[in-house]
């Protein structure tokens, strides 16, 4: 025991100090506030990702979320929304997806400030508010079918935005 006491301090304090780097980022993970179209292409192109065609088209970041990106009137990245969607029969996939985003997101972004839980509703939850930006963790698990154009009866979002 005497041997794994340092291992564990050491690494619950390097989780601290992660969570302390992205609690003061002035942005979403590798793109900062206010960067304009035109760059925040140029960098997710240099780091090898797909960069959405569209306007509301999605690529796909961190376990696999689709991720929007928004701009304000001048074109400046303000805001980031996460989804990922379940089917009917995959409410077991769902909390699971759920559980290792939000160990993630205790891990990235330390102790939110509030996390409610409506069991009427079916839903989660969560709130970060981090130096430049407010998250907003939301696990929704109520039944729903399917509508026509194929959106998903359960979902997990994550929704990063700048704070004023």
């Amino acid at each position: 025991m005497k041997f794994f006491l340092p291992i564990i301090i050491l690494l619950s304090s390097f989780a601290g100090v992660n969570a302390q780097k992205k609690a003061v980022f002035n942005g979403w993970e590798f793109l900062e506030w206010g960067t304009d179209r035109a760059q925040v292409q140029k960098i997710i192109n240099g780091k090898k990702l797909r960069y959405p065609n569209a306007l509301d088209a999605a690529f796909r970041y961190n376990e696999n979320l689709n991720t929007w990106l928004d701009y304000d009137s001048l074109k400046r990245l303000n805001r980031v929304k996460q989804r990922i969607t379940f089917g009917i029969h995959e409410q077991k996939q769902a909390g699971e997806a759920y559980e290792k985003i939000r160990a993630r997101m205790f891990s990235d972004y330390g102790i939110p400030r509030m996390e409610m839980r409506d069991t009427t509703e079916n839903n989660t939850h969560t709130y970060w508010n981090l130096n430049h930006t407010k998250i907003h963790l939301e696990y929704d698990y109520q039944y729903k079918i399917i509508d026509e154009f194929g959106a998903g009866s359960y979902w997990v979002e994550i929704v990063f935005e700048k704070a004023d």
